[in-house]
């Protein structure tokens, strides 16, 4: 299950009443160290998501390079390469921006030594005008920071930044996103708690209205395996296999294509409000 902390060796300890035959752990909170860990569902095998850098990753059990445990924003559950973890750091700020530098200095014309992209996790020492210094050492520019708990007030606003990003499974990054992803990255952005997969989202995120229903902008619409952001009535914005990016599109051309394609139908809305 993809919020069972549990494979056949290992269990999170709070399991104990529900699992049999595994060793019952409390794991030890990491960080990812990198910008987007990709977390698998098996070791090499399908990507599931992403861990952004300094989000949490409780590690469960270490084996053959790699860690076994569950993503603590949304719970889910898979394997990340060992060295794509570091150790736990109290995070001060997050990156608001839809991408942002990692400087070897305060100076835009320092070195760049990695990448961040939205939703990441930092910890800040200091700041000046230009830059934050982080904690690490290096610095990332400090007007693409807010402080943690200091949320955006548009999941609309936000998601829109993606258009144009290509479309990658399991993505939630300006190099690669996926459906489910550009609605948990937006709702995360404004502190609204949100699963992984689209069909967690429709389970647990909002209203249910009808395919009938008239939609309204904020309104998720989905279909089995999709799931895209209302603009208006009329508009979607979705990152989708189609176009490969994120896109806004009539809804009722999206509806008509996936209805050719799969035989599958709008299933209906989902009122955030």
């Amino acid at each position: 299950m993809r919020t069972h902390a549990c494979n056949d060796r290992v269990a999170a300890i709070e399991l104990a009443s529900v699992v049999n035959d595994v060793e019952l752990v409390q794991g030890e909170i990491f960080q990812s160290g990198v910008p987007a860990a990709n977390l698998y569902s098996h070791p090499n095998m399908e990507n599931a998501c992403q861990l952004l850098f300094g989000q949490d990753f409780r590690v469960l059990e270490t084996r053959d390079g790699w860690c076994f445990g569950q993503i603590l924003a949304d719970g889910y559950v898979g394997y990340i390469q060992q060295l794509d973890l570091v150790k736990f750091e109290p995070p001060t700020h997050w990156v608001t921006n839809l991408g942002s530098g990692l400087y070897k200095q305060g100076d835009l014309k320092a070195p760049l030594i990695s990448w961040l992209p939205m939703g990441s996790m930092v910890a800040v020492d200091s700041v000046d005008i230009d830059f934050a210094c982080l904690r690490n050492g290096l610095f990332v520019p400090r007007a693409h920071l807010s402080r943690i708990n200091a949320y955006d007030r548009s999941f609309i606003r936000v998601a829109q930044k993606f258009i144009g990003c290509p479309y990658l499974w399991g993505g939630q990054t300006l190099l690669g996103i996926d459906c489910s992803g550009l609605v948990q990255v937006a709702l995360h952005a404004c502190g609204i708690q949100c699963p992984r997969d689209s069909d967690q989202q429709v389970e647990e995120l909002g209203t249910f209205l009808s395919p009938k229903a008239r939609p309204d902008r904020g309104y998720l619409a989905y279909w089995k395996g999709h799931i895209g952001i209302m603009l208006d009535e009329t508009n979607l914005l979705h990152a989708n296999a189609h176009t490969m990016n994120v896109i806004i599109e009539p809804l009722s051309e999206v509806t008509d294509r996936i209805k050719k394609a799969n035989n599958d139908i709008l299933i209906g809305y989902k009122d955030l409000s």
